[in-house]
């Protein structure tokens, strides 16, 4: 392993004097400013005071022991101070993101609610801001789509991100097929500065395109965030890049390289990457878009990756690899390393039970030398795979423990009859290990289980 860190660490001092990289970057998710990430679930279709899929959203702050199902808090919209009341079919939770909006060194926690009826018709949709401080998240303030815009489902999807170069973050949030950027500074008296709309065509609309999530990071290291939005046009993956600069996000391409995924430093070079997953290509795949001065339209082909050129076996149809991605430094050696989730994985007899993979970050590029692999069925990892668990459906790499080593939180929101269930695995110098690995289902952190699908999403 002694190679594999100095390949990683040695450029380190050149990196940081080139461009300013992520080291030593802000935490977004630490959201009583204690030292330790935190992580947000989102349980869209938890029942709340009876009313069906009305959602919530559970919060495990980091400890020095890592995670610890104590250590947290539950949030609906009935939770006083917590903008809105809770419905039947809101879906609070069904997107997280968190960032220090009021730039009080307390970063906060977003929440989309695409389900929200506000008029008739239904289904309008809202984005609930809810503040960090000392003690924790408490109170907050109620995004909307600008009036009179009449689409539904914002919310669907959303993003933090400095895309203007202000240190002021912004929000990016989706509706079904329109995309709309709050600008900061934000305040707790009232909402961001600007809402625009942000498309490929100069409207917030994506003609003949879905969008389902979307995600940040500096790729040209410029110091203004690229937006990178993921959808699918038919069977066609959309992977819309919008430039950062002064003046916003601005559209520039379309890689077409998944419909889903996540940023980071895979190669060590002080740009960003794009870590695309296109889950529906036969058993799925993962493309790497490297950053670059250019951004990540250069002369670096995306390199892609698949069950079998990341040593892991053979694709079968449905695996799903690629469906969910995360970036983050599990092995503390500088590269940033890749996690995908792959729900639809066959295990044994049990069908859809689910698996996830790690892929390696390595300087000048990833290989797929050194990729691990789980399931509830591995040594060490609570529980057994069972047909339509899912596990993996949702990946998040963090590190709640501050030792410098990001454990992999993984989820099956269809464990037991729906009921769904989380899963930490903890990162070591040499990879992620199965001892230690923890499992929490709903009732460890006071959520009614039936039917809650538990961890359908996780904040990024």
């Amino acid at each position: 392993m002694a190679t594999a860190l100095a390949a990683c660490l040695l450029p380190l001092v050149t990196a940081q004097a080139s461009a300013g990289t992520r080291e030593g970057a802000p935490i977004t998710d630490d959201f009583n400013a204690d030292g330790f990430q935190d992580i947000a679930i989102g349980v869209p279709n938890a029942t709340v005071n009876g009313r069906a899929d009305a959602g919530l959203v559970v919060v495990t702050y980091g400890t020095s022991r890592g995670i610890s199902s104590g250590r947290r808090l539950v949030l609906s919209q009935d939770t006083p101070d917590i903008p809105g009341g809770a419905e039947a079919g809101d879906r609070f939770g069904a997107s997280v993101s968190s960032a220090d909006l009021d730039n009080d060194g307390y970063p906060d926690l977003v929440v989309g609610a695409p389900g929200e009826d506000l008029t008739t018709p239904d289904n309008q949709g809202s984005v609930s801001v809810v503040w960090g401080g000392s003690g924790g998240l408490a109170g907050g303030i109620t995004l909307l789509e600008p009036s009179g815009a009449g689409s539904t489902g914002f919310g669907r999807g959303l993003v933090t991100g400095d895309f203007d170069g202000d240190t002021r973050p912004d929000v990016a949030v989706l509706t079904g097929n329109r995309l709309w950027v709050h600008s900061g500074g934000f305040t707790r008296t009232g909402p961001a500065a600007r809402t625009e709309g942000r498309g490929p065509n100069g409207t917030p609309a994506f003609q003949d395109t879905s969008v389902r999530d979307a995600t940040s990071g500096d790729l040209n290291d410029d110091g203004a965030d690229e937006l990178v939005v993921f959808g699918a046009s038919g069977s066609t993956p959309f992977t819309g890049v919008f430039n950062g600069g002064a003046a916003g996000p601005t559209w520039g391409t379309n890689l077409r390289t998944g419909t889903t995924g996540d940023i980071g430093d895979v190669d060590f070079d002080g740009f960003d990457d794009i870590v695309a997953g296109q889950p529906g290509a036969g058993a799925g795949r993962i493309a790497i878009s490297y950053g670059s001065e250019e951004g990540p339209v250069n002369d670096r082909s995306p390199a892609v990756f698949d069950q079998s050129t990341a040593g892991l076996g053979a694709n079968e149809a449905g695996d799903q690899f690629g469906y969910a991605v995360s970036v983050g430094d599990v092995n503390g050696d500088g590269c940033q390393d890749i996690a995908v989730g792959l729900p639809g994985e066959d295990i044994g007899t049990a069908t859809d039970t689910g698996s996830v993979a790690l892929i390696r970050g390595r300087q000048g590029g990833v290989n797929g030398t050194g990729t691990q692999a789980f399931h509830q069925n591995s040594t060490g990892i609570p529980g057994a795979g069972e047909t339509g668990d899912r596990f993996g459906h949702a990946v998040r790499l963090y590190d709640p423990n501050r030792e410098g080593h990001d454990d992999l939180a993984v989820t099956a929101p269809y464990e037991d009859s729906r009921n769904g269930a989380l899963w930490v695995i903890p990162g070591t110098a040499s990879g992620l290990t199965a001892t230690g690995a923890l499992s929490f289902d709903p009732p460890d952190f006071g959520v009614t289980a039936t039917g809650a699908r538990f961890g359908l999403v996780l904040n990024h």
